[in-house]
């Protein structure tokens, strides 16, 4: 999302943006130059605050379920204004430090930089898997992982550009409703 020209479009300052989304003026300076990569809870505020978003997608959200390969089509409304995610059932709490068993999971696609602290999913080689991604502030080349397991609690370092990075934790959906492509 470009922060610049879609505040631009509405006809916003960055001071007017920043009292809306309640972002210090100049993180949303740094966002908008491109400076950093933001955390996917600064851009859901962005999204709030420009409303609805314009664009050819219509008023639905696509959703890909990534253990079955099906897309469905969400009310973005619901969705607070995402447009890509991917969905992952909880099957257990191991990972998942706010999630109940059978909650879904939404991940924004579009948020694959594991450089930003936060939740991503990452596929592995056999499995997926919910962890902690905390930045290495010295190289960036490479990100710590760790999960909320007493048993596994950290999983260590990895090189930022072998992990396989499906996007970063948005939304826990509870009864969600939906409907298939």
């Amino acid at each position: 999302m470009d922060v610049k020209r879609e505040r631009e479009k509405r006809g916003m300052t960055q001071a007017q943006l920043s009292e809306l989304t309640g972002i210090a003026p100049a993180v949303l300076s740094r966002v908008e130059n491109n400076d950093v990569v933001p955390q996917a809870k600064t851009l859901f505020k962005i999204k709030q605050a420009f409303g609805e978003p314009s664009n050819s997608q219509g008023h639905h959200c696509t959703v890909e379920d990534i253990n079955t390969g099906e897309v469905f089509h969400y009310d973005r409304n619901f969705m607070m204004g995402w447009n890509n995610l991917a969905r992952a059932l909880c099957t257990t709490r191991r990972n998942d430090p706010f999630a109940q068993k059978g909650d879904i999971l939404f991940f924004d696609k579009t948020q694959t930089d594991p450089r930003v602290e936060g939740f991503f999913l990452f596929k592995f080689s056999r499995a997926y898997a919910l962890l902690y991604s905390t930045v290495d502030i010295e190289g960036m080349e490479k990100v710590y992982l760790s999960c909320t397991n007493p048993i596994v609690d950290n999983m260590g370092w990895y090189d930022v550009e072998k992990l396989n990075c499906i996007g970063a934790l948005v939304h826990i959906g509870r009864n969600v409703q939906q409907s298939p492509n």
